[in-house]
């Protein structure tokens, strides 16, 4: 869902940004919290929830750079970063990024902010999670979709642990009638 970065670097001059894919670096760091929004990349066939601080177990941690405190992406790709929202009522969320240029060399950090105009094109009820042995089957219910492709089923071990995906279920795409999915 973020758009394209853009930004600008003495040695390798201005990135606009143009193309999803580059040889560039950028070091995303001061991410959303896992209360609101979380970032997403792709990257080597693997899919990363990019957490603030990640600890040492976390799937992501290979991914951050404790000496500048954010996530190094290398050879990044636009494309494959995406911004999941998890709750409503939020009327924005951002990030800061700055390119690394080919002497490893941090540029200054720019502020991506997303703002939501509108509200989210679904409207769901929780239905259901029923403890099955090692576990947990959850249901759901929309009343509304529009333009959804799956639905990303997420999973913390604790109150204060990051969330990670376990699976994801297809999701209807548009539907003014109530649908039911489980997982």
């Amino acid at each position: 869902m973020p758009g394209r970065l853009s930004g600008y670097d003495l040695e390798d001059g201005r990135i606009k940004g143009l193309t999803g894919r580059s040889t560039a670096k950028v070091l995303l760091r001061n991410l959303p919290d896992t209360g609101n929004a979380m970032l997403q990349y792709e990257t080597g066939g693997n899919t990363y929830l990019l957490t603030p601080n990640p600890v040492a177990s976390h799937p992501s941690y290979g991914l951050w750079n404790a000496t500048h405190g954010g996530y190094l992406l290398d050879g990044f790709n636009s494309d494959n970063l995406k911004m999941l929202l998890k709750m409503a009522y939020q009327d924005s969320t951002s990030f800061e990024y700055a390119y690394v240029d080919n002497s490893n060399t941090l540029g200054s950090f720019s502020l991506y902010t997303v703002g939501y105009i509108t509200p989210l094109p679904l409207s769901f009820q929780m239905k259901n999670c029923i403890p099955n042995h090692h576990a947990t089957l959850v249901q759901w219910r929309t009343l509304g979709e529009e333009g959804y492709q799956k639905f990303n089923v997420m999973r913390a071990t604790g109150s204060n642990s990051a969330f990670f995906k376990i699976g994801e279920v297809a999701a209807q795409g548009y539907s003014v009638l109530p649908t039911d999915y489980s997982f």
